[in-house]
């Protein structure tokens, strides 16, 4: 049985390439999503070393139109999701007692 593809948006060096490493093993194609485009090709070039199918592509949460074109991307290039991951972080500095509760 084939696996279809699982697309992880948000892949940084930690959950989201562990993610990656997770689904890769278990015989998923798998495009990783990020801002950080040299970042993904380092962690594919990584994987791909190992036999996996593991494609980076480059995409900003924050503009809906690109997101949508680097998951159609995805699709085009390794088939059908069968997983999709959404594991993006908004990182900024905090205190418990000087936070915005409205972020």
């Amino acid at each position: 049985m084939t696996l279809g593809t699982a697309v992880i948006v948000g892949v940084g060096p930690g959950i989201g390439l562990e993610l990656t490493r997770a689904f890769a093993n278990a015989g998923h194609p798998v495009a990783m999503l990020a801002r950080n485009k040299t970042k993904l090709d380092t962690y594919a070039a990584e994987l791909a070393s190992t036999g996996q199918d593991v494609r980076g592509y480059a995409a900003d949460v924050a503009d809906p139109g690109n997101l949508r074109s680097a998951i159609h991307s995805a699709i085009t290039d390794l088939g059908a999701p069968d997983v999709l991951i959404y594991s993006v972080a908004v990182l900024d500095s905090d205190s418990p007692l000087g936070g915005d509760d409205q972020k």
